[in-house]
């Protein structure tokens, strides 16, 4: 476990609970009853954080939550935004937690220039903003085994809509493409560039054209 100190929060690093069912609940409001956590909250990439304790609290909170605890990807993706899709959403039309799953495991090239955040949206609403993402999914024309691919998104001080790269992929080939994007970055971006100045740097032709060589 690494620990990420914020103003008046620690948040709980490598980890991720992003569905609770009710015994998880449970656990998790007896953890910190006994750990006498006053506050705790979630944030925005499904990271507990928990207001500032003792490193004693925080350590035993940290091993009563564990079971409940999924771990962030270890492939160089940073975070990865994910809707309930048709499995938890009157609107979703895609299984987002199936696709969320082959993203954590995919093999690849490491360590990235900087982080890399993924989000995947279930339906056209998009709720997860897969355009402000660095890679962003979401479902191709309403259709749930189709998906539009976008590369170079970013919030925050300076943002920028992701390009669209893809439309109408299958999973195969959406898997195949985030793949070539991400590894190309890997190799050509600087230390600390992000994929949005990275596009920006290369220019979105050139990066499309390396991308489809």
């Amino acid at each position: 476990m690494n620990t990420i100190k914020n103003t008046g929060f620690r948040t709980i690093g490598g980890y991720q609970l992003s569905l609770l069912s009710r015994n998880d609940l449970k656990q998790l409001s007896e953890a910190a009853d006994a750990c006498e956590i006053e506050r705790l909250r979630f944030t925005p990439s499904s990271q507990i954080a928990v207001s500032c304790t003792s490193e004693e609290q925080f350590s035993q909170f940290f091993q009563r939550i564990k079971p409940i605890l999924k771990p962030l990807p270890t492939n160089g993706i940073s975070t990865i935004f994910c809707c309930g899709g048709c499995n938890d959403c009157d609107h979703g039309l895609a299984d987002t937690d199936h696709l969320a799953s082959l993203l954590q495991t995919m093999d690849l090239p490491v360590p990235m220039p900087a982080k890399l955040k993924v989000a995947i949206a279930g339906c056209p609403r998009c709720c997860t903003m897969p355009r402000l993402r660095d890679v962003g999914l979401s479902p191709y024309s309403g259709k749930s085994r189709k998906w539009n691919l976008s590369f170079g998104g970013n919030g925050g001080i300076k943002p920028r809509i992701g390009d669209v790269i893809g439309t109408g992929l299958g999973l195969d080939e959406v898997l195949a493409l985030i793949h070539k994007a991400v590894t190309l970055y890997q190799k050509e971006a600087k230390s600390g560039m992000r994929t949005a100045t990275f596009v920006e740097h290369v220019s979105k032709d050139v990066f499309l054209e390396k991308l489809h060589q």
